[in-house]
């Protein structure tokens, strides 16, 4: 696997291998502006097939969907290496599948998890989508104990694709009908269920959505027509205990993924002498060559000016033209020389453009109030 792709704006950095299915390989990235050495951390969806069509109707039905608080961003489409690619939004967390297996929720984290999916669940259905493969890996939790799905959207487009994950699968799909608001609260009951109960990995794989099938609840009522939203009650401590247990298992991970320093072993003394160079022609070496780093390195700043940074924050999804960086919010834009730029906006119902002026090593922030 290479790993880097190319295209004609970006260099993407592969990190890491998040997930596979039988449709697309989920990439841990860098995406590296080619013009102001900007990184950006992104996650990449390759789909496998060249010609997947579905996966272009896919990206532009789920752009309707970038305003949402509770749904992962799609930043943009791509192809690379001949594939279609969705790149979306960075969560810098874990979802319920990673975090089950080192940790419980209480009753309170349950009610705020399911009622956060639910938010979700609605404003999908109000862009006309449905997500179609709610499960323990498509929901996210980030450090603030936010909650986003993703993986959403694919079964409004591949209608003859079975994509629902056992036990989440709704009745009425083995029987081929298409995913719907209806099944996906089906999915939140079940999940609902797993969250409460003492399920393992290797019990939730072998069960079916029959075990968990109940006329009693609103959520998982075998028949579709009787399914209704439901009320999740929770208090407001539950974001800080998830941003506790999810910074807990990012420990966890980061020490366990660190790779031992291999320490060189001594080399045996050598019975003829050999030159060695003085301690000062060493340290002129040295020298030399920090200060070539230093001269040609962009990211290193050195001499007269360091660099700025222009954070951009908004509730509500903007896209951005900045001296031909192209994204959208939230982002991180690092200006390696001060001086005045053309900032280039758009949201959902207007547009518009404005300079602004970057001072040596300045942070400038940018909120809604700046977008009006």
């Amino acid at each position: 696997m290479s790993t880097r792709f190319i295209t004609s704006a970006h260099l993407y950095e592969i990190q890491e291998i998040l997930g596979e299915s039988l449709s697309s390989t989920v990439y841990l990235a860098q995406r590296l502006d080619k013009k102001f050495k900007i990184k950006q951390p992104v996650v990449i969806k390759l789909f496998k097939k060249g010609n997947s069509h579905g996966s272009i109707l896919q990206m532009e039905s789920l752009l309707r969907a970038r305003h949402s608080s509770h749904l992962v961003k799609v930043l943009s489409f791509e192809r690379l290496q001949s594939h279609p690619a969705l790149i979306l939004e960075h969560i810098h967390g874990a979802n319920l599948k990673q975090l089950m297996k080192n940790t419980e929720f209480t009753k309170n984290e349950t009610a705020y998890i399911c009622a956060k999916i639910l938010n979700g669940l609605k404003e999908l259905k109000t862009n006309g989508l449905a997500h179609g493969d709610l499960s323990l890996s498509n929901i996210l939790i980030d450090t603030k104990g936010q909650v986003y799905l993703t993986d959403y959207g694919l079964a409004n487009y591949e209608k003859n694709t079975f994509h629902s994950t056992k036990p989440f699968t709704a009745p009425e799909l083995y029987e081929g009908k298409t995913s719907c608001f209806q099944s996906d609260l089906f999915s939140l009951g079940v999940l609902e269920k797993i969250l409460h109960g003492n399920f393992t990995q290797e019990t939730l794989s072998s069960l079916e959505s029959a075990h968990f099938i109940c006329k009693r609840d609103c959520l998982l009522d075998p028949d579709p027509q009787n399914r209704r939203k439901k009320t999740f009650p929770f208090s407001s401590t539950a974001p800080a205990s998830l941003s506790r247990k999810v910074h807990q298992f990012l420990f966890i991970k980061h020490c366990f993924n660190r790779k031992p320093i291999k320490t060189p072993a001594p080399s045996p003394p050598s019975k003829t002498k050999r030159h060695r160079r003085a301690p000062y022609q060493q340290l002129s070496l040295l020298g030399i060559l920090f200060a070539f780093l230093f001269s040609t390195n962009p990211f290193l700043s050195y001499g007269k000016h360091s660099s700025a940074e222009v954070l951009i924050r908004t509730e509500k999804w903007v896209h951005i033209q900045m001296n031909g960086f192209t994204g959208y919010s939230p982002m991180n834009i690092r200006i390696n020389k001060p001086g005045t730029y053309e900032l280039k906006w758009k949201k959902k119902d207007k547009s518009g453009w404005k300079r602004i002026h970057i001072r040596n090593g300045q942070q400038l922030i940018l909120r809604d109030h700046d977008f009006l």
